[in-house]
């Protein structure tokens, strides 16, 4: 009787957790995730693929780095940051991608 009762609440448990994951499915909260989670995997790959595909020319940049002034570094680095919350706007405010 008493492991009756354990399988019970296990099979209970998995009810309550298959529910939730159907809500959290219908809510788009996992969609996001899934989402979230290629983009990163995709910055990765992006950010990798200049140094296996040319080391030597990575090398080379990155000495040339090392030269620039900081305040060079951080004016590029904005740029970067404006352009990238530039296209994030892009896509999410405007209807070019419906």
């Amino acid at each position: 009787m008493g492991n009756d009762l354990g399988i019970d609440n296990a099979v209970e448990n998995e009810r309550r957790r298959a529910h939730r994951l159907q809500v959290l499915l219908r809510s788009g909260t996992l969609d996001d995730m899934k989402l979230l989670v290629t983009l990163i995997g995709l910055v990765f790959i992006l950010e990798g693929l200049p140094y296996f595909a040319f080391p030597e020319a990575m090398q080379r940049w990155l000495r040339q780095l090392l030269e620039m002034r900081p305040s060079q570094l951080r004016f590029m680095g904005l740029l970067a940051m404006a352009f990238g919350f530039f296209l994030c706007f892009l896509t999410q405010k405007s209807g070019l991608f419906h």
